[in-house]
């Protein structure tokens, strides 16, 4: 799963992550993959719906790694990249402390991280 996320990124410098679920094999599945907080806590805010457990782990691996590195982005960009458009209040601000009330969605890019290989 690893190797499919980074060959993604070769082809796209950057995608969205709900654009990049449909485009890595095995990514699709039936796991929320939530944004947590430094402790591990879930602050109730979606990065993507539909997804396989190996996509998360392999994603928090190679983000934990710097291979790669997510970054807001706006419903445009999600939209023209092919990604799912959810319908769920995106934040204003987000406090890496204090988890949302209701479930939330933070529209992401994922990008080439200051260690992904190079070519």
């Amino acid at each position: 799963m690893k190797e499919s996320i980074i060959k993604a990124l070769n082809y796209h410098y950057d995608i969205s992550i709900t654009a990049l679920k449909n485009r890595v094999e095995g990514g699709e599945g039936n796991s929320n993959f939530f944004f947590s907080t430094p402790k591990g806590d879930s602050l109730n805010l979606l990065l993507v719906s539909g997804v396989s457990e190996s996509f998360v782990s392999s994603f928090n691996e190679l983000l934990s790694q710097k291979i790669i590195s997510i970054y807001p982005t706006n419903l445009d960009v999600v939209g023209w990249d092919g990604g799912e458009i959810y319908d769920l209040p995106i934040p204003k601000k987000i406090n890496k402390n204090k988890p949302f009330k209701k479930t939330h969605w933070f529209p992401v890019l994922v990008k080439q991280g200051e260690n992904f290989p190079k070519s």
